[in-house]
């Protein structure tokens, strides 16, 4: 009888055993899928950006000769206020970068805490434009090092209440003379809404 129930106990063991070691393989199957999934989804994304920087710099080049090895000399920003004005006492923060891979980016240019003074009120009636030259974070970037598709980050910080409408265009020159433009359209920053993030993208 002992015997008995020590088989029927042993058995029942390798069965919980057995089934422990089918959901652990199941667990490890599924984990394994997802894991090549979000690989093949991250080198897919890398990709389309290489193919989407390439055809945006050949695009807004006109098909003309540019050196790959040409450096990038300034970066400008030009601000176009329509519809509504920037308080004089609003300053503004320009952030340009390039993305390297899935979390790091790559600074290719700034500005900080400008035009917040007192003579620095961007009007809207008539509509006004105002431009300011970015600090390079590097004089030595070609355009070859450009890989993915350049991102922006505009933020102010207005003093009370602001609402802003306006288009941002970003002017590219390099070291050959080149000169690339990229516009924004139709951007609204106020109090409650103080950032935009965008791309560059060809100008119309």
């Amino acid at each position: 009888m002992v015997k008995v129930i020590v088989e029927r106990r042993n058995h029942s063991m390798y069965l919980i055993a057995r089934i422990s070691s089918l959901w652990a393989l199941r667990a490890y199957v599924i984990t394994a899928t997802l894991l090549m999934l979000l690989s093949i989804t991250l080198m897919s994304g890398a990709s389309t950006g290489h193919v989407q920087a390439h055809a945006f710099l050949r695009s807004n080049v006109n098909h003309a000769r540019v050196d790959p090895n040409a450096t990038i000399t300034n970066i400008s920003v030009s601000f176009f206020t329509h519809n509504d004005n920037k308080d004089h006492d609003t300053s503004i923060s320009v952030l340009v970068q390039v993305p390297v891979n899935f979390y790091l980016s790559q600074d290719l240019a700034r500005l900080d805490n400008f035009a917040g003074g007192d003579n620095d009120e961007f009007g809207d009636n008539p509509p006004s434009t105002h431009t300011f030259n970015l600090t390079l974070a590097s004089r030595n970037i070609k355009l070859s090092d450009i890989t993915n598709l350049p991102t922006f980050r505009i933020t102010i910080a207005p003093n009370g209440h602001d609402r802003w409408i306006f288009d941002a265009t970003f002017r590219i020159t390099l070291s050959d003379g080149t000169q690339l433009s990229f516009t924004t359209t139709n951007i609204i920053l106020d109090q409650d809404n103080r950032i935009y993030v965008g791309a560059f993208h060809n100008s119309n």
